[in-house]
């Protein structure tokens, strides 16, 4: 019963009430010691019983501690795989960014080479006749095909 509440406090606490129970336990042995001490034996009985406690809190606090440091080890490792998992996005998004800037850039020249094209083509059919701007040259022909013109 005594241990389950004690489990219950931080290990810190138990371990602070063993000195304080300690302590207290060479207080009344060394006041039954006294010359002029009344009840003598009750003061060594109690002091007795306290350093036994003392000594009953100190194993449970030790076996607390031990308990909260795995606990927060556990803690730690999933702290820190959460955090290489974070780099990892992160390394794997800046890679992905890295991959649509330059796609972004191919896409841009592309759309100039093409754009460069049609200007060449609109400036070629201005300097047609009026009256010949709708024929269909072979010339005309590889350039709807993408070939060279």
């Amino acid at each position: 019963m005594i241990a389950l509440i004690l489990s219950w406090l931080p290990s810190w606490s138990v371990t602070f009430g063993a000195g304080g129970a300690a302590l207290l336990g060479l207080v009344l042995l060394g006041y039954s010691l006294l010359p002029l001490a009344r009840m003598p034996i009750l003061a060594a009985a109690g002091g007795i019983i306290c350093l036994g406690a003392a000594c009953y809190l100190a194993g449970i606090g030790s076996a607390q501690s031990v308990c909260e440091e795995g606990a927060l080890r556990r803690q730690l490792a999933d702290a820190q795989a959460e955090t290489e998992a974070m780099r990892m996005q992160r390394d794997l998004a800046l890679k992905a960014t890295a991959d649509a800037n330059r796609r972004a850039l191919i896409l841009d020249e592309t759309m100039q080479a093409n754009q460069d094209r049609i200007d060449d083509y609109e400036a070629e059919l201005a300097k047609r006749p009026p009256d010949r701007r709708c024929d269909l040259t072979d010339d005309d022909l590889r350039g709807v095909r993408g070939g060279a013109r």
